[in-house]
């Protein structure tokens, strides 16, 4: 490991508000070592499964996905000239188009996302409510231990101008998730790319679950990375998965739910 990346870990384990988080990281990191063939299947089912993104979102509404589209490269552009300025390397984009099209397409009052990053999800979700004139966004994410001041860059793409639909708690999933339960009457969107362990991904669940209606969406990201996806029940969830440069997404919905229904 780079002498630089080793004094940033050891300058932010000297926070006490973000050593707890970078030991459960690790410990994690540690002990959810997937079983390969497991995972092997796991991700030939995936492939095996997948709904092609644009082909879904035309036939629910294609000036909608079009729309999408068009924020897609308005995101990308305006992402590269702001980035390119700042001096660590931020995590990419993901299927931010989706993001914004199931938020224009379901208006809803409340999002919740875990992982921001440099904001990518986030802008997208705002700018969406922004078309919507309606909505807030609720953002939990944890710093990169392994960089100098982490916490200025998260979500370095979000305008000041568009902050006031914006919530962001940068004290990890563990303490953001239960404050959110705690403010938020209901959750419309949950959009969950954090912590990737299995057990990140069910205490998200466990936690934000009673504030979910018949109505509401669940996104995870990086569904290839363990099991975690594959074991919710297909009885109680009707499941869609999508793939976005070479990673799975899953969407979750209750059966009766309208994005339920074949396209």
């Amino acid at each position: 490991m780079d002498i630089s990346v080793l004094k940033n870990v050891a300058r932010n384990a000297l926070n006490p508000q973000m050593l707890p988080g970078m030991v459960r990281k690790i410990w994690l990191r540690v002990k959810e070592q997937p079983d390969d063939s497991e995972l092997t299947e796991w991700q030939n089912k995936l492939g095996a499964d997948v709904v092609e993104g644009e082909s879904w979102a035309r036939a629910i509404d294609s000036s909608l996905w079009q729309e999408a589209q068009a924020f897609d490269q308005e995101q990308t552009r305006y992402a590269d000239e702001v980035l390119k300025n700042i001096p660590v390397k931020m995590g990419g984009g993901g299927f931010y188009s989706l993001l914004y099209f199931l938020t224009r397409h379901l208006k809803p009052n409340a999002v919740v996302e875990t992982g921001v990053a440099a904001g990518f999800s986030s802008r997208a979700f705002i700018a969406a409510m922004e078309k919507n004139d309606s909505g807030h966004l609720y953002s939990s994410d944890f710093p990169y231990f392994r960089i100098k001041d982490p916490e200025k860059y998260i979500g370095i793409l979000v305008e000041e101008g568009r902050k006031d639909r914006w919530t962001l708690d940068i004290r990890g999933d563990r303490v953001a998730l239960p404050h959110f339960a705690e403010t938020v009457p209901h959750i419309d969107i949950l959009h969950y790319d954090s912590d990737k362990s299995i057990d990140g991904r069910n205490f998200a669940l466990d936690t934000l679950l009673p504030k979910m209606t018949a109505r509401s969406v669940i996104l995870f990201d990086d569904i290839q990375d363990n099991v975690h996806f594959g074991s919710i029940s297909s009885k109680d969830w009707h499941k869609t998965v999508f793939t976005f440069g070479g990673k799975y997404i899953g969407l979750m919905v209750r059966p009766d739910h309208p994005l339920a229904k074949p396209q």
